[in-house]
């Protein structure tokens, strides 16, 4: 679980905090999450849906796995306010 003050230097030009942020948040809590059952590891595909802007003074990014192979561990990550 990772969290996040929001700081102005952080959201885009109409006041939410900005995609690319919450991506790069998304993609950490997966990455830590598929580490506990996999140890070492890279991204090898991510994607993201916005549902609704970021708005908000804290945003909490959970992870969570899905399934553990051989080779490759699929991980779920959400925010939330």
């Amino acid at each position: 679980m990772q969290n996040i003050q929001s700081l102005r230097q952080t959201v885009q030009y109409h006041g939410y905090l900005h995609a690319g942020l919450i991506g790069a948040l998304v993609d950490t809590a997966c990455r830590f999450a598929a580490s506990t059952v996999s140890g070492s590891i890279l991204t090898s595909q991510f994607s993201a849906r916005c549902i609704a802007p970021a708005e908000g003074q804290s945003f909490i990014v959970r992870g969570r796995i899905v399934k553990s192979g051989r080779r490759q561990v699929l991980a779920n990550s959400g925010a939330s306010l």
